[in-house]
């Protein structure tokens, strides 16, 4: 099993796909990291839980301050 998590900026989105378009819900700071994956636009996403609020979602890659450990590639998009 790999472990990976990272800090967000304040205010980041936490969107419903891994698409500058969908839905969102704001975060800040820690989140746990799950996987990555690269859109049709050839933009890299981490799908993240945010252990403050019980969310899951979609954070794209320019939004991390800090990101470390080791992820999988998502499957199924």
């Amino acid at each position: 099993m790999t472990f990976a998590a990272g800090t967000v900026y304040a205010n980041t989105p936490l969107r419903s796909g891994p698409y500058s378009g969908c839905s969102y819900y704001r975060i800040s700071g820690y989140v746990n990291v799950s996987c990555d994956y690269v859109n049709t636009a050839r933009n890299l996403w981490f799908y993240v839980e945010h252990p403050g609020t019980s969310r899951q979602g979609w954070v794209y890659a320019e939004n991390f301050d800090q990101l470390y450990g080791d992820w999988d590639e998502c499957d199924g998009w």
